[in-house]
């Protein structure tokens, strides 16, 4: 399951969605999530989903932009 840009969904919503995850993972141990977001919201994610997370930082470089 893949879920782009958690940052800019809706306090309210994005815990709501990542207690749904949670549960998810809890009936269904082998799915796998993907999450992109900013760092901001890097401890939420981490608490609702309790230890069951695995970061991965990506940054660019100038060159990528100029390219």
């Amino acid at each position: 399951m893949c879920i782009d840009a958690l940052d800019e969904c809706a306090g309210v919503q994005r815990v709501k969605l990542l207690d749904s995850l949670n549960q998810i993972l809890e009936n269904s141990p082998g799915t796998r999530i993907f999450v992109t977001g900013r760092p901001n919201i890097q401890a939420e994610i981490e608490k609702c989903l309790s230890g069951r997370v695995l970061r991965v930082s990506v940054g660019l470089k100038r060159g990528d932009l100029i390219r």
